[in-house]
């Protein structure tokens, strides 16, 4: 039986470069690792809990005063299920798993 041997600096190098992180926004999408995935599950579902954000002022502007008409009521009614289902299950869940995935 061979004994375990130390890698030639030449392989160290090349296992270095493939594995390795390529620069720039290309590297940021590529990798593999479990932060970089957590990092991106995280900012995506930050980037929809601004945009159910935005749908739920659109609401409360809604409501601000009577008789007011910013919104027609189907469209109040599409905006309220819209801003449920993405606050459920396009912010909450993903940040949580965004957590679980990064730690």
């Amino acid at each position: 039986m061979k004994s375990p041997t130390a890698a030639s600096p030449a392989a160290i190098e090349l296992l270095d470069r493939v594995w390795s992180r390529p620069p720039g926004l290309f590297g940021a999408i590529a990798a593999v690792n479990h932060r970089a995935i957590g990092i991106r599950y995280l900012v995506t579902a930050t980037v929809f809990f601004i945009l159910a954000g935005v749908l739920a002022l659109a609401m409360r502007v809604q409501l601000a005063r009577a008789e007011l008409d910013a919104l027609s009521p189907e469209l109040y009614n599409q905006f309220f299920t819209v801003h449920g289902t993405a606050m459920m299950f396009l912010f909450a869940v993903p940040i949580l798993e965004g957590v679980g995935i990064y730690l």
